[in-house]
Order: structure tokens, then sequence, then C-alpha cells
């Protein structure tokens, strides 16, 4: 039987013992008073900042490397933060110098005394990167080459990982003149072996560089934007960088027959405009870690490109309509370049993206016969660039490899929703066996009615895959 909860009422209210035959041995005492303390405000008494405190008693070093991620006016203004602060961005923080940071607040002719004055201050730390973007060559009668020779010259830049420069050119993207050339790039702006990010742009690079001994053995990162070089200029870039891992060739004017050989580059991206000469060929020679080809075009060319040895190449964005157009015997451009090769490898390629004018089922089919593992495919369709009249003869059924057992995903921009762009993807729903999605993104609105419609012109009930399932993307009308 369990006790009354009452009997607790009968136990001593100081001690806790039970009261019977009890005598407490606190009985005639009293707690003793709380002292109650009352403290004088204190008049004009700063209020602490926990936070500024914790940053500041951090060591130096850790200290330098913060201040070094800064952008170079806020660095330079930490001197004002307190006397802690004074000596830091001299003593502990590699330099990171950024002239786009100062061009705000020193502007015009007074920018080049102040990075003057900052290069060659003595410091007990070297600079970690150095942008120069903002700076034209000449102004007035005034000839900045030797003072930019001066400049990359300096002890303070002896271990530069991060280095960007390109002149301001007055006529911007216009096109040049015949034998015009850009402004030279100073020599000295390549004895920096410590490299491993580099940017060089509207610039001339000197003649033989091979023959300058230039190396980087460190460099991963390289960006050739609009130089007037020939492409010698750019596989003597490559062939001194053994550890290269991305190559960016921006808009470059006399790059005709460019040759990639390097067995560390990982990714490519090319982007051509109408402002400059054509590309004629773009050859992967030898490229064994190779995994994304990418082109952004704006104009013509490449008119030829040739992968004869990159065994992981798993994404090519790169394919556009003039490379897809009709030749003899009915093989598009690209398929009968690909057959008229000995070791094209394209047989990892996993993701592909191609832009065309109008979802011609013919010449797509033709280059994916090329790419026997193909798991996505996203094109752009620009139909609104063609007539509407499109002579496509149907497809009702194929062999194509990655069509009938890898390809998973497709995406479609500016699908139109006309008869045409209906069959072009209804020969994919009724022959993609291992089809899971297929996204259709349309520049205008619709109704569930027309999304309805769409999949019965598509027979959808009839897919290939179970598992496939078709997603409208744009500005749905209710």
């Amino acid at each position: 039987m369990k006790p009354s909860p009452k009997r607790s009422r009968y136990c001593c209210s100081r001690c806790g013992l039970p009261k019977k035959g009890h005598v407490c041995s606190f009985a005639g005492e009293l707690p003793a008073p709380t002292p109650v303390l009352v403290a004088e405000p204190l008049v004009d008494a700063p209020t602490p900042d926990p936070v500024a405190d914790y940053i500041s008693a951090l060591p130096d070093d850790v200290l330098g490397t913060i201040i070094s991620l800064l952008p170079t006016d806020e660095a330079v203004r930490t001197q004002a933060i307190s006397p802690r602060w004074i000596h830091l961005w001299l003593s502990s923080a590699p330099l990171n110098l950024d002239d786009s940071d100062i061009h705000p607040w020193v502007s015009g002719d007074n920018l080049v005394p102040v990075i003057s004055g900052i290069l060659h201050t003595p410091r007990q730390t070297l600079a970690r990167r150095l942008s120069l973007n903002t700076l034209c060559r000449h102004s007035g009668d005034i000839d900045r080459y030797p003072i930019f020779d001066g400049w990359f010259q300096s002890p303070v830049l002896d271990r530069l990982e991060e280095l960007s420069f390109s002149y301001v050119r007055v006529l911007g993207n216009a096109a040049l003149e015949a034998g015009e050339l850009m402004p030279p790039l100073p020599p000295s702006a390549l004895r920096f072996s410590s490299l491993r990010v580099a940017t060089f742009g509207l610039c001339h690079f000197p003649h033989n560089l091979l023959g300058m001994g230039i190396r980087f053995p460190n460099l991963i990162e390289l960006t050739l934007s609009r130089i007037t070089n020939h492409e010698n200029t750019l596989h003597a870039m490559i062939a001194a960088s053994p550890s290269l891992r991305s190559l960016f060739m921006d808009r470059n004017y006399f790059f005709r027959r460019v040759k990639i050989w390097s067995p560390s580059i990982v990714s490519i991206r090319v982007l051509i405009d109408q402002h400059n000469h054509v590309m004629d060929e773009l050859n992967i020679i030898y490229a064994p870690s190779l995994e994304k080809l990418t082109l952004e075009k704006r104009g013509d060319g490449p008119r030829s490109i040739r992968v004869m040895f990159a065994p992981k190449l798993e994404i090519l964005d790169c394919l556009h309509t003039d490379m897809m157009s009709t030749v003899h015997q009915g093989k598009t451009t690209f398929q009968a370049m690909v057959q008229n090769s000995q070791k094209l490898s394209f047989q990892d390629v996993k993701i592909l993206y191609i832009v065309i004018q109008a979802l011609k089922l013919n010449h797509v089919i033709g280059v994916l016969k090329c790419f026997p593992s193909l798991q996505q495919l996203h094109i752009l369709s620009q139909m609104r660039h063609v007539p509407m009249k499109i002579n496509d003869k149907p497809v009702y059924s194929t062999t194509v490899e990655c069509i009938q057992n890898h390809l998973k995903q497709i995406k479609v921009t500016d699908y139109s929703g006309k008869i045409s762009d209906v069959n072009f993807v209804k020969f994919f729903v009724l022959n993609a066996r291992v089809l899971e999605s297929v996204k259709l993104h349309m520049p205008f609105s619709f109704h569930n009615k027309w999304m309805s419609k769409q999949r019965k012109q598509m027979d959808f009930l009839n897919r290939a895959s179970p598992n496939a399932r078709i997603h409208f993307e744009g500005a749905v009308s209710w």
C-alpha cells in the first residue's frame, strides 16, 4: 500500500527529518540575511565589444591572413582600428593588391604613384595576389610601359601566386585594324614561377617564349583574353605549365589552328565572337585528364573540332548548327569528321550540349551515333531564326547505342510546341528505353489543357521507359 502524500508535511521544514522525537539542531537559528550590493553607475563607461576583443586577441599571422583576403582599400584601413592593428598590414598580411579596389577613390594618373608606393614600400611579407586591369599604356605623352615593367620587378612580388594583367583599350571590343597589335606585355610579367592563377588580356606577348626559359610549375588556371599573338604563344604557355588544369581562351584574335597537348588539363573553355578572326581548328591531341570541353560562340568557328585522345572526356558543350549541316552521303559535318579520324575518343562522354536552329531529328541522330555512352542531352533550339517549314523526314525507330541503353535525361530550351517539335520529342519517348525525364522549357505561358494535348501528341502512354516523365517549364497560365 502506497503511503499517503500528506505524510510529507510531518517532516521538519528546516532539516527535513521526521518531527516525531526530533529536536531540530537549527532551532533558534535564523538564516543570515542576503546582502544587497548597490553599485554606483559608471559615468561614460564604454560598452565592451567582445567580438572585437576576440579578434584582436588572435595571433598576428592569423590576423594577417584575414587582412589579405580583404579588398585593398579596406585592408589599408585596418591600420585605423587600434594601435594593435597598425603594423599588421605591412608586417603580417600577404599583399593583395587590386587596382580596381583603389580606383573608386583614387582616379586618373594619381593611381600610378599610389600603386608604386605600395609595391616599393618595405614589407616583412610578400605579395600573394596582384591585379592590374584599369590602366592604359599611354596617358597623354607619358608611356607607362617602363612603369609597369618596374612594378613587375619589385621584390615584393617574388612569390606571387595570382596575377591578372590587362591594358584598358579605348575602343573597347572594336575589331582591330589591319596589322594592329595590342600593347606589349612587359617580359618581367612572366618571371613568376610561383604563379598558381594567371590572366593576361588585351596585350601582345613577347616572341619566342620558349627561348626565354619561362616556367610555371605550379600554374593550375590560365586565361588568355583578346591577345594578338598566334597560337604558338598558347602552345608555349601550355608547355611551360605541367600542372595546368583549367584553360580559358577568351576572344583571342589570331588563334587559327590550336593544338592541345597537356597530360594534366581537366577543363577547356573557348569563347569566340564576331570581332575575332575565325578559329579554323581546335585539336585535342593528347589530354588524358580532360573532362569538360566548352565552346561559347558569338561568331564563326571553330570550323572543326578534333578530339584525338581524351579518354576521360564526359562533358561536351560545344556543338552548334554550322557543325551539323548536311554534307554528302547524308552525313553531318561532325559525323564525317569523326569517321575520318583515327583515334577519336567520345566513348565516355556522358553529357552533351548542342545548339541547333531547329529540332531536326536526322541531324541529331547522326551526332548521337558518335556518343555511345551519352546519358544527358541538352538542346538549345533557335527555331525563331529559321523558316516555319522544316524538311525533315520522320524517323520511327533507331539502333543508336546511347538511345537504346544509356540516355536518361533530355532538356530542350525554347521548345515551341509545334508539330515538328512534338515529333522530335516523340521519337525519344518511344525509343529511349531508360529515359527518366524530359524537360521542355517554353518562352511563353501555357495551361493544363495545352500540356495534356502535347502529351497525347507525343504518344506518352506508349513510352518505351515506364519511368519516363515529361516536365513543362515556363510561365504557367491557369
